[in-house]
């Protein structure tokens, strides 16, 4: 699992043979799955703070 990013003490990562609709995962102190397209969880959850991160970092 390749990191393509790591910034405020979060990790993204992205499996390149994973399965549909596309989403990264973040690593840290929480853990969460995030679809691409929507910015929406797939999976755990964030600090506030945290999410707002991942929301620019999408864009």
């Amino acid at each position: 699992m390749p990191k393509i990013c790591e910034f405020n003490g979060m990790k993204i990562y992205i499996y390149f043979d994973d399965h549909d609709p596309p989403h990264f995962h973040v690593r840290g102190q929480a853990k969460a799955e995030v679809y691409i397209n929507t910015g929406k969880y797939k999976n755990g959850t964030l600090p506030l703070k945290k999410q707002r991160d991942i929301h620019v970092w999408l864009k």
